[in-house]
This record gives C-alpha cells, sequence and structure tokens, in this order.
C-alpha cells in the first residue's frame, strides 16, 4: 500500500517512468531494423 501512496504522490515520476520504457522499447525497434539483416530463419521456409 505505501508503493501506491508513494506513486499516487509522484505522478512526474511515474511520466517519466514511461517515456523512458517507451523510449526504450522505440530505440530498440529502431536497432533492429537498422541492421540491415532481413534473413528469415531456415524453418519458415519448410517443404510441406
Amino acid at each position: 500500500m505505501h508503493a501506491l501512496l508513494w506513486k499516487i504522490k509522484h505522478p512526474r515520476l511515474r511520466l517519466l517512468a514511461l517515456l523512458f520504457y517507451y523510449a526504450a522499447i522505440l530505440l530498440a525497434v529502431i536497432y533492429f531494423q537498422t541492421r540491415g539483416n532481413y534473413t528469415t530463419p531456415p524453418f519458415i521456409y519448410q517443404a510441406f
């Protein structure tokens, strides 16, 4: 319960944490998309 009250008292800290969280996800997606390795694993194109 104490942690919940701490979050309510500091909404700016929660906003800052969410901002860093989404920025980290966005940077990770950009990093993996710009590596240029678009080959798929061989198990995707198995002959059925």
